[in-house]
């Protein structure tokens, strides 16, 4: 059987095999233009959402900009292990846009939260972004920015009677807190066409 053959066959049962996945800090979107776009907005990223997606294009800013957005998620989802009426599940976001210098610098600072009734996640990010490239007639284009998110997050569960139980929870606490870096950029390639990368 040729090389080929068997790294076909491999992957095709790797992709079929069953696991479970934990996940931590969900994307579930931030902002009603970015959502509405289906989360493509790495590349366009010219308003005060730009932290959640590609820091950098918040040289695109012109003027301070502040976002918020609440959302109850699953109304009237009942509880099963707690005694509360209802999970209140909830998704929040706020963010300010500071910029510095018109097409240079900018600066923004985030607080992203998902929440339960015994659960939390928030993440509070620091952005900056900085234009390193500016064509010499001052226009958009073609440019070049770049933008670092420094993250801090954070989780925390509620003390009741279900955690008590847990051998886990009781060695390794009920809150933990992070950090991170991403890093991104933004090239405005056309008037019409930026192109962002973002990890």
């Amino acid at each position: 059987m040729s090389k080929f053959k068997l790294m076909f066959i491999c992957l095709i049962v790797i992709m079929f095999l069953p696991d479970t996945g934990w996940s931590y800090f969900p994307s579930l979107g931030a902002g009603a233009r970015p959502m509405g776009m289906g989360g493509a907005y790495t590349g366009l990223a010219d308003d005060a959402n730009a932290p959640f997606f590609n820091p950098a294009g918040l040289t695109q800013l012109v003027k301070r900009e502040l976002t918020a957005m609440y959302s109850m998620l699953y109304v009237g989802l009942n509880p099963i292990l707690y005694t509360a009426e209802t999970d209140r599940l909830g998704y929040n976001l706020v963010s300010f846009v500071q910029p510095l210098r018109r097409n240079t610098d900018a600066m923004a600072v985030s607080w992203l939260s998902f929440n339960s009734t015994f659960y939390d996640e928030n993440t509070f990010t620091l952005s900056y972004a900085r234009c390193l490239y500016l064509s010499p007639r001052r226009t958009k284009v073609p440019s070049l920015s770049a933008g670092l998110n420094i993250k801090i997050l954070n989780i925390g569960i509620e003390t009741n009677e279900y955690t008590k139980l847990d051998p886990d929870l009781s060695v390794h606490g009920l809150s933990k807190s992070d950090a991170t870096l991403d890093f991104s950029l933004l090239l405005g390639v056309t008037p019409k066409m930026t192109l962002g990368l973002d990890n």
